[in-house]
Formats: C-alpha cells, structure tokens, sequence
C-alpha cells in the first residue's frame, strides 16, 4: 500500500502526526537521494536491542520488510491513546540514565540526509514509554500568575455552529485619558458656544413705558384722510437755488407764481386746522406712514412763502395768522405718536415757524392788542416736557410692534401698516434681547428731558455717550440684531436736544412778542425782561441750556439763549433768524441808543 495515499496515525512516544494523502513532493526533498538500509544492519541492529527479545521473529521480519519498502525507519504503537500524553514538570535535576537512555532514542539528528548514518532501532514497546522521574529534592510552590486588569480583555459570547456560546477575547479599547478630557472639553465648549448664540434672554417688564393715554373710542376721524388730502395737493417748488435761501427774501413775482400754484393745498390746510375733530390716538392713524410724505419739505416753504407775500402786501394780520397755522400744525404734529416720523417734522415746522414769526415781529407795525391775540395762539402751541416723555414710550411701543407683531400684546388695529408684523427669523438676530435694547435706550431718551436742563445736554454727558450704537460685529450673537437696534434708534438721539432748542426759540419769540407790544406802548424798550410782567408776559421765560433767564441785550437790540455749548458769546444774528443751535439769537428790530461819554 502507498503511503501517500494511505494516512494512518503514528505516535512515537509522546509525538504523533499525520501523514499528509496528497502525491505532493517539495522541491527540496531528498527523498530519490535516499539509501535504504541493508536488511542485515536492520536485522543486527534489532538483535543487540534488549527489546528484540520480547518480539517474535515474524513481527521482526515484519518490521525489517515495511522499513526496506517504504525507505524509511519508523516505530508505531500498538495502542493508539486519545489522551493527551502526560507532560513532565519543566524543572528537572540532571538527568538520570533512564531518561537520557530514551531521549537518545527519540531524537533524530538534524544532520545531512545524505550521510546520515544507520539508525539503531529499539524495539516496539505495547504501551507507551512513560519514564518514571525522580523524586524532587526541594519542593516548589506553584503561584497563580496576577490576573490581567478587567479592562484589557473584553470577552464576548458568540455562538457555535452546536448553538452553544462561547467566549472570544476582544482586543480592548485603550484610549488614552489626555484624549479623553480633550474630547469632553471640546464638547462642553462646542455646547456652551452653541448655548450663547442661540439663548435670547427672557423678556423684561415694560410697564414703565407705556404712554398713559385713554383709548379713543370714536368710530371713525377724517383727520388723516384730510392731512393726506392737503401733502398730495401740494405743488413742490422746483428751483433749488430758491430752496437755499429764506422765501422772505425771494422775489415778488416767484413769490405770487408758487403761491397761486397752491391755491388748492392752502384751503385744503385751513380746513384741517379748522376741523377740530382732530383725534391724534385714533387707530387710524397707525393705517399708514404719513410723516414720510415726500411733500413735507415743501410745507414749510409754501407757508413761509405765504405769510412773506402777505407782508409785503402789507397784510399783517393774514401775514401772522399764516405763521401760526405753521406753529398750530407743528404742535398737532408732535401729539401723533403712531409713528415715530411724526414728532421731527413737528419740530422741524416748529422751527420754520418761529423764524418766520421772529422775521415778521422784527418790523411788524400791528397795535399791542392784536399782537396779545397772536401771542396767545402762539404760546398755546409751545413744546411740552411730558408730552415729548410720553412720545418716548409710544416709539418703543411702535417698534415693539414691529419685533414682535401680534405677541406685542398691543390691539391688532394699531399694529403699524394695519397688518400684523412678524420680523422673520434671522441668525444672530435674537427678538428679546434686541427689545431690550430699545427699552434701555428709550428710558434714557425719556430721563434726558427730566434731567435739570443745565445739564442735560452737558457735552461730557449727551445721549449718545450713554446709548451706545455698536457697529455691526459678526462674531457677536446678537450681530442684526444690533445693527437693526442702531439703525431705528439714530433719528431718535437728537430728540432731548432738538426738543429743548424748541423751548429755547419758543421762548425768545414769546420774549419778542412782549417786547414789540412793550414797545407799542411805551415808545422805548424795557431795561430789563423782568419789566414784562405781568402785564406783557405771566413769567419771564427760562433759557432751558442754563436754566437761568435769557440774555437781553437793548443795546445791540438782541435777545438770545446760551445754546447747545452753554457759553454765553454776545448773541449770534443768522438770516434766517435762530438758526444757529449754539446760540439761537433774535432781533429786536431797534436798539436802544446808550447815552454818549463826554
């Protein structure tokens, strides 16, 4: 029988193989290089074994015969034992003649195949060769080695093909610990960074800015549709070099040709101003934006142009009465708080107003009882402190409005436009915080016109030192909503100061009034305001920069505030008339002349 075909299981001692079935050969082998042993070596070398004893002479003939076929020595058991052989301990003392004895049988030298030399074979034990070791001189303690640590060895159950499980060590996962901290600390940053952009801070009470206002009730108020009436009737004035000067010094027929071309708006204002069914808290005023008319410029411009005309005429009274209806409707204007427009083209009629009066009372020839009249329709026109505090708080209303629309809680008929509005949603762009920066800024406002006015507008502490109007920043988490915050809150800065420069030039005009009827009377000037009360004024006006009386000077026939700057400097005569914020100045029209030194 072939060997390469057949596969039986050899052991030698405590070793056995298998042998391969396949007709493979390596390319190194050596096996047609082999010399097959002479059959009287094999059998000489059986007879000196002390083993060969035991054997019969067949299994002998039998052995020499398989070896001589096959080519090769092998010895094979009788009994081929499933258990594993039983190893010796891996401590020994010097070997003893027995065990070399057997190992010298065992082991094949790895010398050259091709001078190996005749190998002695001893005979075939029936049982496996167990040599017998010695007794141990000294005792050993075997210690169990130290458990690994839990976590280097992750043990997991998979299942067999017998449907029983079994366990397979897994390589464990060592991160290291400097990773680990690095990896949550970018997570608690990345968390915190995410929390500040997108948290918007709870919304603040606002009741201190709500404007104390009863709810008109009125049905309905012709009102805004007659104001629009009038700003759509109105013809502008095309000449840009006649818009640059004042129109008392534009000639007559320009004069004659822009007042005839406005026939229609002049009866369209007198029959607003003369409809006193004026409701300025009605909700229709909130249906849209008229203070940004384009026509508004010009409303100055055809008034003024009018009551020059008349003067020139020699109609001083229509002349007045014109310059009044500019200071009547400045005073209406400021009373409008559905949209924040309406109080800077108030204050800018006021001005317009009083500078056209100033002009006409500078050679007006009218007794003192009609100048009285006009005085009283005039002083009833004047600006007031709490109704530019209450404007404060309706503009914060109107653009919590605009933020928040409906969740304003305000009524949905005074929502500006007439439609609700809902400022969408933008990134870095945070509803309640951005509201709160209106809340603030308006408090300010409010508190600036409370405040003592000589120091109110103190150049080391004007409102906007104290309101801060960020540029846009992109990394803040609030970057629009900031920008947005600037952009509405600019126009309203000026509103302390533009509102006490109105109450300084009303007050020069009023002191003009009692002048020119003091002068009607007496032929000569007062040496002094407080010679005006009571019969020409009921309080000698109060200059609102230094919070003292204003500067009389009958020498130069001047009569002027501080202004702006709080340094009194002589007056400042402009043409128009107060015209400069630093120190509004009006002229008497005559002086007094000083007695001359000899």
């Amino acid at each position: 029988m072939d060997l390469r075909t057949h596969s039986p299981r050899a052991s030698l001692g405590a070793m056995s193989w298998n042998v391969p079935r396949d007709d493979w050969e390596s390319p190194w082998s050596f096996e047609d290089e082999w010399i097959p042993p002479d059959k009287s070596n094999i059998r000489k070398s059986l007879a000196n074994s002390g083993e060969g004893a035991s054997s019969s002479s067949a299994g002998k003939d039998a052995l020499i015969t398989d070896v001589s076929a096959k080519g090769m020595i092998l010895r094979f058991d009788n009994e081929v034992s499933d258990e594993p052989p039983v190893l010796p301990s891996p401590i020994f003392k010097p070997e003893t003649p027995p065990v070399a004895e057997l190992k010298k049988s065992l082991v094949i030298k790895s010398e050259d195949v091709r001078f190996r030399p005749p190998i002695e074979l001893s005979p075939v034990p029936e049982k496996p060769l167990q040599p017998e070791l010695p007794a141990l001189e000294h005792t050993y303690k075997l210690e169990p080695l130290p458990e690994p640590p839990r976590h280097s060895v992750i043990v997991e159950d998979e299942p067999t093909v017998s449907g029983q499980r079994r366990s397979i060590p897994r390589r464990p996962n060592m991160v290291p610990w400097g990773s680990m901290i690095s990896l949550c600390l970018g997570t608690l940053g990345f968390t915190l960074i995410a929390w500040i952009y997108m948290h918007d801070t709870p919304r603040e009470s606002d009741d201190d800015l709500r404007p104390r206002i009863v709810i008109d009730q009125t049905p309905t108020t012709q009102a805004p549709k007659k104001l629009r009436a009038f700003l759509d009737s109105i013809v502008p004035l095309d000449n840009i070099e006649m818009r640059r000067q004042p129109s008392w010094l534009w000639d007559t027929p320009t004069l004659a040709l822009f007042i005839r071309s406005n026939g229609t708006a002049v009866d369209n204002l007198r029959d607003l101003l003369e409809d006193y069914d004026w409701h300025p808290h009605h909700s229709q005023w909130h249906q849209e934006d008229l203070s940004e008319h384009p026509a508004w410029i010009h409303v100055a411009y055809l008034l003024q142009a009018r009551a020059a005309y008349l003067a020139r005429r020699g109609d001083e009274e229509p002349a007045f009465i014109a310059a009044v209806d500019l200071a009547e409707l400045s005073r209406r204007l400021q009373d409008v708080w559905a949209w924040s427009g309406f109080v800077r083209r108030g204050l800018e009629l006021q001005t317009s107003s009083v500078q056209t009066l100033a002009e006409l009372l500078k050679s007006t020839r009218l007794e003192s009882s009609k100048l009285a009249r006009f005085q009283d329709e005039f002083t009833r026109c004047q600006p007031d402190d709490e109704l530019i505090q209450q404007a404060c708080a309706a503009y914060y209303i109107h653009e919590k409005k605009l933020l928040l629309g409906p969740a304003s809680g305000e009524p949905l008929d005074t929502m500006p436009g007439g439609r609700l509005h809902q400022r969408p949603g933008r990134l870095f762009f945070k509803m309640n915080e951005t509201l709160s920066l209106f809340a603030s800024a308006f408090r300010d406002l409010r508190d600036e016109i409370t405040r003592p006015p000589y120091t109110r507008l103190s150049m080391s502490d004007s409102p906007a030192s104290r309101i801060h109007l960020t540029p846009p920043r992109f990394y803040h988490p609030n970057s629009n909503g900031e920008s947005y915050f600037s952009n509405r809150l600019e126009p309203h800065l000026r509103l302390p100061q533009d509102h006490s420069l109105a109450k300084a030039r009303h007050g020069l005009v009023c002191c003009l009034f009692a002048l020119r009827r003091y002068l009607v009377d007496h032929r000569t000037l007062p040496k002094q305001l407080n010679d005006l009360t009571p019969n020409y004024l009921s309080s000698i006006p109060r200059d609102p920069f230094s919070d003292e009386a204003l500067h009389y000077d009958a020498a130069k026939g001047l009569l002027y505030s501080v202004g702006v700057n709080l340094i009194a400097e002589g007056g400042r005569v402009t043409e128009p008339p107060l015209d400069d914020d630093r120190e509004p100045t009006v002229a008497l029209g005559i002086a007094m002349a000083t007695p001359v030194k000899k």
